[in-house]
């Protein structure tokens, strides 16, 4: 209770000022639209409705994502950070993830490369801003196999997902921090674990750099909640465990980590620290950004209710929103000339630019979320997706028309 009073006191006082300049990222064009809040667009599968649009062409076919905010904030990092980008050259990620043939091959491989680069017994002494280009460099080894300095060192399970993290940051991906943690802990101790965003799933989805695992269903891989619901089926549960392979001189094929245990740890989840600029933006301890109230724990009325003060939600969309997609939303007019005008939407971290494609030929790369489509007699078809600061496109939209 003291120590939440003392938290109250200091978001009150940093409310009236606040000493730690943060540097924030572009999620959207500079220039984005504020049309759409006075209802001039809409989306661009409801202009079915419209008799404007229906006089000039037919929509023969659509897949328009939809982007689910949180109403918690969260904090991502700028892209121009030199340590990431030096980490990314130095220790040569690209070449680590280039026999990926999907995204998530990629961020599987650079998951065994980060669990290859020391033991869980190295534990790595504590830094006041977690920095992996640092811990690479310092190279600390264990090599006396002395025991774990409690306060003094980082657990495997803390530095491991820190460090995962990072390198997926210099990759261009969006990495963010959770704990799982049994029913009997009440959510103030657990293990640590990374989720990282998948355009190629759309999805978050969980990842295990200290035991170097990942969790499946059906072929598709699995976030903490999928994984957490399974306690509460009362069939045998089908997800499976898929286990990374590393070079840390630690890897022992034999011992193969339990699906049920898994699952029950699994009991209270909760996203760690609502953010992942640990890099670039410092704060001091008790700041809001670096406290309890940083973490956000999901809410499951089937169990035990705890006592804490960290934010808390049921809601879906506020514990997994969604990343790196585009909507598209069209002005309720009647075109001239047969021109549709659109406008493009999208929450990009370190947003870049659009990538349009127009029937799947001529490609058009722009900041602007506004675009005039030139419609051609026949079959007309436009992909839209954002593509970030690092080169990494997002989630495409498309939409095909027949011009009347």
């Amino acid at each position: 209770m003291g120590r939440q009073a003392l938290l109250s006191v200091v978001s009150a006082a940093l409310s009236m000022h606040d000493p730690s300049v943060a540097k924030g990222v572009i999620f959207a064009p500079e220039r984005a639209s504020k049309d759409i809040n006075f209802g001039q667009y809409v989306r661009i599968e409801e202009s079915l409705n419209s008799k404007y649009l229906h006089d000039i062409a037919l929509i023969r076919g659509v897949n328009n994502e939809k982007i689910n905010k949180s109403k918690f904030s969260f904090s991502y990092q700028p892209h121009e950070e030199p340590k990431l980008i030096i980490l990314r050259k130095e220790y040569k990620l690209d070449e680590v993830a280039a026999s990926a043939k999907t995204e998530f091959e990629a961020m599987i491989l650079l998951r065994n490369w980060t669990r290859s680069q020391f033991r869980r017994g190295d534990y790595q002494p504590f830094m006041r801003y977690f920095d992996a280009l640092q811990v690479l460099r310092n190279n600390f080894r264990n090599r006396n196999n002395e025991p774990h300095k409690f306060g003094l060192e980082f657990r495997p399970c803390h530095f491991f997902p820190l460090f995962y993290a990072q390198v997926l940051l210099s990759m261009g991906y969006q990495p963010r921090l959770v704990r799982i943690s049994p029913l009997e802990d009440k959510g103030y101790d657990g293990h640590g674990m990374t989720e990282v965003w998948s355009n190629q799933f759309r999805k978050w989805i969980a990842m295990d750099p200290d035991l170097n695992i990942h969790y499946e269903k059906g072929g598709v891989p699995l976030n903490l909640l999928e994984v957490h619901n399974e306690r509460y089926v009362t069939r045998p549960s089908t997800i499976r465990i898929i286990q990374g392979i590393h070079t840390a001189g630690d890897f022992d094929p034999s011992k193969q980590v339990d699906i049920r245990d898994m699952i029950q740890l699994h009991g209270y989840i909760q996203i760690l620290d609502m953010r992942n600029d640990w890099l670039t933006n410092h704060y001091f301890r008790g700041h809001p950004a670096r406290s309890d109230r940083a973490t956000l724990f999901w809410r499951d009325e089937r169990q035990p209710a705890v006592f804490h003060f960290k934010p808390e939600t049921n809601r879906i969309e506020d514990f997994y929103w969604t990343l790196n997609q585009t909507e598209i939303w069209v002005r309720d007019e009647k075109g001239t000339d047969g021109k549709i005008h659109l406008n493009f939407n999208t929450f990009t971290p370190n947003f870049r630019n659009f990538e349009i494609l127009i029937n799947r030929a001529k490609k058009i790369e722009t900041p602007d979320p506004h675009f005039e489509w030139q419609l051609q007699p026949g079959l007309n078809r436009l992909e839209v997706r954002s593509v970030n600061q690092y080169g990494v496109p997002g989630i495409e939209s498309w939409i095909e028309i027949e011009k009347r």
